[in-house]
């Protein structure tokens, strides 16, 4: 039987005020953590391992609006071009995030069989195309 991948659900906040091109990074994240053994969903709400919150600014709505979003163990925060309250230049944020995810402690202890660490600059670095707006 095969395992599944594990799964990175994205969450985007409203877009009312972004500082970043959050499709651009959504869409470079998911080349990296594809190449890693992850799967990365925008649409299903159910059954992911992990959490990536994209907030276009620092406000960070997400969390404000959703506080058990805030304290999800396993979750990583974009807050414009910010990622876990450090600044980051736009592109890099995808590798960043990446690198975030890698020290969570639920990955680091092997909670994950198939998921593995790949170095960001391994994979395509530039985005060249817009996949579209965010929600």
């Amino acid at each position: 039987m095969e395992s599944k991948p594990p799964t990175i659900q994205v969450r985007y906040c409203g877009g009312c005020n972004p500082e970043i091109d959050r499709s651009a990074l959504v869409s470079r994240f998911v080349k990296i953590a594809e190449e890693g053994g992850f799967r990365v969903d925008v649409c299903d709400d159910s059954g992911a391992d992990w959490l990536l919150l994209v907030n276009g600014c620092p406000r960070a709505c997400l969390e404000e609006e959703r506080p058990e979003l805030a304290t999800a163990r396993r979750r990583v925060s974009v807050e414009g071009s910010h990622v876990g309250h450090q600044p980051v230049s736009e592109n890099d944020l995808p590798g960043a995030v990446w690198k975030a995810f890698n020290a969570l402690p639920a990955l680091r202890e092997g909670a994950v069989s198939n998921g593995r660490m790949v170095n960001p600059g391994d994979v395509e670095s530039t985005f060249s195309g817009q996949v579209g707006d965010a929600p």
